[in-house]
């Protein structure tokens, strides 16, 4: 549901992309509407796409609009499980202080801008996921309208996480940055 990357597969037979749409969970679950035999979820499709709308929507609360609704209503109607959603994405304590330290050292160099930089971290996908979330957190600040993590790699990597509370394109930024 991302803009168009200049690094998209090419000579792909569809390509169907909406970056006013919530997430891709959505844009699925709109595509099935046009099958002629009207696809069913099963629980645990209708369950994995939910969590998805969850997930990209921050539990629906941002960039949503009717179809959003309707496409989760679709899902919880075909059994999408909202309770173990949310199990999904508990964390253990130790990630929920790593989480919160990181966010806690944030430094704010410019209005509106917060950075943190994540030193002599593994990289994996849990640090990944992790500055996700922290860059995430770092836009519910007042006056934060860009949340970067930057995590300095141990094997001598550099990864950076940004989010935008909707005011600036951070994918933009991003892309610039390589």
């Amino acid at each position: 549901h991302h803009r168009r990357a200049e690094d998209i597969i090419k000579n792909t037979i569809l390509k169907y992309m909406e970056p006013s749409s919530s997430s891709a969970s959505e844009l699925v679950t709109e595509l099935t509407g046009y099958f002629n035999d009207k696809l069913e979820f099963t629980k645990g499709e209708a369950t994995a796409l939910y969590s998805g709308l969850v997930v990209d929507t921050k539990n629906f609360n941002v960039q949503t609009g009717a179809r959003t609704f309707e496409a989760a209503a679709l899902l919880r109607t075909s059994g999408a499980d909202p309770i173990l959603v949310r199990q999904l994405f508990k964390d253990d304590l130790n990630s929920f202080r790593d989480r919160y330290r990181i966010i806690a050292e944030a430094e704010m160099p410019l209005p509106h801008l917060a950075i943190s930089i994540n030193r002599g971290v593994e990289n994996n996908s849990a640090t990944s996921i992790m500055a996700a979330q922290a860059a995430d957190a770092l836009i519910n600040v007042t006056d934060v309208s860009v949340g970067i993590v930057i995590s300095d790699c141990t094997d001598g990597n550099v990864n950076v996480s940004a989010r935008s509370d909707g005011s600036i394109n951070v994918q933009v930024i991003m892309e610039e940055l390589g």
